[in-house]
């Protein structure tokens, strides 16, 4: 049993800040953000996929002044997840697959070169590496814009923005919100069970037996936690009649500028321009749409 560490765990969770892009009204920031994941969802290609997520980049550390660090924190994990993807496709493509396989179909149109290395028992092929890399990029793409907007957009602004301009039912965005609003309260509430565990003598194991025992030490508390919260939340909402009018008054207001819509049609406008000149160059090959 060794020493027990007690990290704060980070999540998607808003920072405060005063940039332009936390001013910005959040639904046609929500907008952009989803067009431009729409956008990625359809390349299949690793150079595009790489420029988009550079400029997402761009937009966290330049415009939004969020360290690097914050972003390395939440990302870190799925940086892994999109190593594995790519060491995973680069293994198993197969040039002699049929054409009725997505990536066999692909590499063939968009004539990727065939190499081999031979890594041992394990045959990685060109092909593999290109999409493999494609595939972790797309990943890491879509994180990258979630990032952008979750970490610039408070969640009580997004809600009455949603209400306000989207005419989204206030009982439903209240739900988004509680909902939303659970996710750091548990991410404390996991602290202190590691902290409580710790105290009594219970440390972190190493082996993979140890690491399961934990997950279930973790878990059950944690979700009996959330069901008291929850049950808490809905004692409290039928208390104040929640719901029980069709409309209500609300302590903030979210609205609509020029600059909102102005700088959300330019920065789409860049964006598709910057998608179709890939696409002219060269550089978009496989289009795809898939998740």
């Amino acid at each position: 049993m060794r020493r027990v560490e007690l990290p704060r765990y980070r999540t998607f969770e808003y920072i405060e800040g005063d940039s332009f892009l936390h001013r910005l009204n959040p639904v046609p920031k929500l907008f952009a953000t989803l067009m431009i994941i729409l956008l990625g969802a359809t390349i299949l290609d690793p150079i595009p996929l790489a420029i988009f997520m550079l400029i997402g980049l761009v937009m966290i550390v330049v415009v939004a002044r969020i360290s690097i660090t914050a972003y390395l924190k939440v990302m870190s994990l799925f940086i892994l997840l999109g190593a594995s993807y790519f060491i995973f496709y680069s293994l198993i493509y197969n040039p002699s697959a049929p054409p009725a396989f997505q990536f066999g179909r692909l590499a063939k149109e968009v004539a990727i070169p065939h190499m081999e290395f031979q890594l041992g028992i394990l045959r990685v092929t060109s092909e593999g590496m290109y999409f493999g890399s494609a595939v972790a990029l797309r990943i890491l793409n879509t994180l990258t814009w979630a990032l952008m907007f979750v970490f610039t957009t408070h969640p009580k602004l997004l809600v009455i923005s949603l209400i306000r301009h989207l005419r989204l039912s206030y009982r439903i965005g209240f739900a988004i919100f509680a909902g939303y609003r659970f996710m750091p309260l548990l991410n404390s509430e996991l602290d202190s069970i590691r902290i409580a565990h710790a105290v009594r003598g219970y440390g972190e194991r190493t082996t993979l037996r140890g690491r399961l025992k934990e997950v279930m030490r973790y878990t059950i508390p944690l979700f009996a936690s959330a069901i008291r919260k929850a049950r808490r939340t809905a004692i409290a909402m039928d208390s104040k009649a929640f719901g029980a009018f069709p409309s209500r008054t609300y302590l903030s207001d979210v609205k609509l500028t020029k600059a909102d819509i102005v700088f959300s049609v330019l920065f789409l406008a860049g964006i598709i321009m910057l998608y179709q000149s890939m696409i002219a160059f060269g550089l978009i090959r496989a289009l795809v749409f898939s998740f």
